[in-house]
């Protein structure tokens, strides 16, 4: 009972640090910005905007020590949840204040990751359709090389050169498959496109909007929609999810989850354009 009284105490004294420390050291004076902008050119975001300070760093570590305490106390089912929080909403933050280049290049990477996801989740449908084919299964690197292309184009924030890099990338499909993959029938292109055009195309949109004045705002924005809808449907739903929307894809989500991450989600964008 004393360890759990301790436990919920430090929880709640991190919870606090993280709205007392940051004003205090703004107040003291804390606040001088920590190295120089680091400038890459080309049009591209800086890698480093030099805005960092002090107390603004001190409310990310607070919070990052925050939710990976909370990660230790909390339910089993909770933990890797609350891990994962602690690693990739901090770093997400930081990357967004302070280096939206590497931000950019992260969503590059998520798109390559995306497009072979896309893959690995339609592949009883891919299986099929190369069944019986000499070399086996359609390598999905040509697809992987296409999202690369288009997603690191959007770096210079160059619309004229994003067109450019989506027209060489879905031409450039369009001819590899016929010649690499003669006998595999054109369903395997035409799925590709879709999961390069839905994935890949569509996420590179985010890159292009940290080069507007508001950007990093509008994406912070969307993050945090996804995060807090997402946090509500999970926990909502795994305590008073009774009525199971699609089982056999996905056993664990309710009715009642998505109803709650539908609410959370509209509210969190209702605060947040506010």
């Amino acid at each position: 009972e004393n360890r759990e009284r301790m436990r919920k105490a430090v929880s709640l004294a991190l919870f606090a640090a993280m709205w007392v420390v940051p004003p205090g050291l703004h107040a003291l004076g804390w606040n001088a910005r920590v190295g120089h902008p680091i400038e890459i050119g080309w049009g591209m975001t800086p890698l480093y905007t030099g805005t960092a300070s002090h107390a603004g760093l001190s409310f990310i570590i607070l919070y990052t020590a925050w939710v990976r305490y909370m990660s230790m106390i909390c339910s089993a089912r909770h933990t890797l949840r609350l891990q994962t929080a602690s690693v990739w909403i901090p770093a997400v933050i930081t990357g967004l204040l302070y280096s939206p280049l590497t931000v950019q290049v992260f969503f590059s990477y998520i798109s390559v990751l995306g497009v072979f996801e896309f893959r690995d989740v339609l592949s009883p449908v891919y299986t099929a359709l190369t069944k019986g084919l000499p070399g086996g299964e359609v390598s999905r690197w040509p697809v992987g090389v296409a999202a690369a292309t288009i997603s690191l184009s959007t770096l210079s924030g160059n619309w004229d050169l994003f067109g450019f890099a989506t027209l060489l990338a879905v031409s450039g499909m369009c001819v590899v498959y016929p010649i690499a993959f003669p006998l595999a029938p054109r369903e395997v292109l035409n799925l590709d496109l879709f999961g390069l055009a839905w994935v890949a195309w569509t996420l590179s949109f985010a890159g292009m909007t940290l080069h507007l004045p508001s950007g990093k705002g509008w994406i912070f924005l969307g993050l945090s929609c996804g995060w807090i809808g997402n946090g509500g449907a999970y926990f909502i739903g795994s305590k008073w999810g009774r009525h199971k929307c699609i089982p056999k894809v996905s056993p664990g989500k309710s009715w009642e989850g998505i109803a709650a991450e539908l609410v959370f989600t509209l509210v969190a964008a209702g605060v947040g354009e506010g």
